[in-house]
């Protein structure tokens, strides 16, 4: 029988911070469901290339990937572009609702002088 990864479970462990290195490989792959599939299932291969499932993960599972998202969002351009299409995935899935998915636009865009600020300190250290 072939592993199965369990998006929800992965996501509720992760907590609030990705931490560990192999974190980041899994939050990466799923940067890529939320920017070209807009969902994310329940279960997919081992790797995360195929889904294994037709039942999206949980509203409470899309809201703690937001949070993951935008905790990572200070650090990383690529977070910061998956959890603004994140947040407007959420809308449009009425998991939330305008009020508070311009509230997460705002907090999520005042991270980006601190991301212009660790690329600038990282070309100058080049």
């Amino acid at each position: 029988m072939q592993n199965l990864f369990d998006i929800e479970s992965f996501i509720f462990k992760t907590a609030a911070h990705i931490e560990a290195p192999n974190n980041y490989l899994i939050i990466d792959r799923l940067c890529k469901k939320i920017d070209v599939v807009k969902s994310v299932f329940k279960f997919y291969t081992a790797d995360l290339s195929k889904k294994q499932s037709d039942e999206e993960i949980s509203t409470d599972a899309y809201k703690q990937l937001l949070k993951l998202l935008s905790n990572e969002a200070i650090i990383d351009f690529k977070f910061l572009n998956s959890a603004l299409k994140l947040n407007d995935i959420l809308l449009s899935k009425s998991i939330i609702n305008s009020e508070e998915q311009q509230h997460n636009k705002e907090l999520l865009l005042s991270s980006m002088p601190h991301l212009f600020a660790l690329a600038r300190e990282s070309h100058e250290n080049d």
